[in-house]
């Protein structure tokens, strides 16, 4: 009976051995996916992602006297650093379609401000203050709070400027957001700002 399964043990040990086999040789991927959105991040909504070379056109602008211009980033076509504090920063940035919205979008940026709870109604936004944009009259944002950024970091006595325009294709997003002293500032030149892209 032994002499039986010590010839059934190593049979099956053999087939084991055999079936195994080497590791499949590595197999490149060469499929590629556009992702057009992303997951919600700490409670924000998701938004688009940046548009292709195809639909991307160049922008220009007039920096603000007293601004730095900073190189751009991923999500950033620019980027400045506002006034002497260092604290306050503006930047651009551009995605598909309509990005969410412009109003998905100024409540999005209430909610970084810490007032999730008071979302603004279409007739609300539609009753902002209006600036010049890539030949578009669009709402100005303007919400003093507590800044909450993508670090976290929650930062009381701050406020934001933001402007959306909605250009079909894809649309364009101007941020500002520092101390509310040196914001309230430097809110004449945002406007100038939004009013000289091209």
């Amino acid at each position: 009976m032994r002499h039986f399964l010590s010839i059934v043990v190593s049979t099956l040990a053999a087939g084991l051995l055999f079936s195994c086999g080497k590791p499949a040789d590595r197999v490149e991927i060469t499929e590629t996916r556009d992702v057009t959105s992303a997951a919600p991040v700490s409670g924000h909504p998701a938004v688009a992602a940046p548009p292709s070379d195809e639909v991307r056109r160049d922008y220009t602008w007039t920096v603000p006297e007293g601004w730095t211009q900073l190189s751009p980033t991923a999500m950033r076509i620019a980027n400045f650093t506002v006034g002497q504090d260092k604290q306050t920063e503006c930047y651009v940035t551009i995605l598909k379609g309509a990005g969410g919205g412009t109003e998905m979008n100024i409540n999005r940026w209430h909610g970084q401000m810490g007032m999730e709870s008071e979302p603004l109604s279409a007739e609300a936004i539609e009753q902002l203050p209006k600036i010049s944009m890539l030949g578009k009259q669009v709402p100005l944002a303007e919400v003093p709070g507590t800044y909450q950024g993508m670090t976290g970091e929650a930062k009381s006595g701050y406020m934001l400027l933001g402007a959306v325009s909605e250009l079909g294709s894809e649309s364009v997003f101007v941020k500002m957001t520092g101390p509310e002293s040196t914001v309230r500032g430097e809110r004449e030149k945002f406007i100038a700002f939004c009013g000289s892209l091209q």
